[in-house]
């Protein structure tokens, strides 16, 4: 078993079905019902508000976390980016 130092690493080390993107592709939309959190594993993913960049995440990160704890609908866009930010 591979060293853990991260919440991130365990949750990338306990998923057996990791999902890929194409840079580009939308993640999930801006006011969609919300029920899962993503964890990057390698590249990155842009969280957008309309056209605004909000933040940029890379390998390790975590987002759309407050789906776990809040149903509310998203408040931005995720959407596939390239190598790393």
């Amino acid at each position: 078993m591979p060293e853990i130092r991260t919440y991130s690493e365990v949750l990338m080390f306990l998923d057996d079905k990791p999902r890929s993107y194409p840079e580009g592709a939308i993640i999930f939309e801006d006011c969609q019902p919300a029920s899962e959190m993503y964890v990057v594993r390698e590249g990155s993913v842009i969280l957008k508000k309309g056209e605004q960049i909000i933040e940029k995440v890379g390998p390790g990160e975590v987002f759309g976390e407050m789906a776990i704890i809040d149903p509310a609908p998203r408040s931005a866009t995720a959407v596939a980016g390239g190598s790393a930010p």
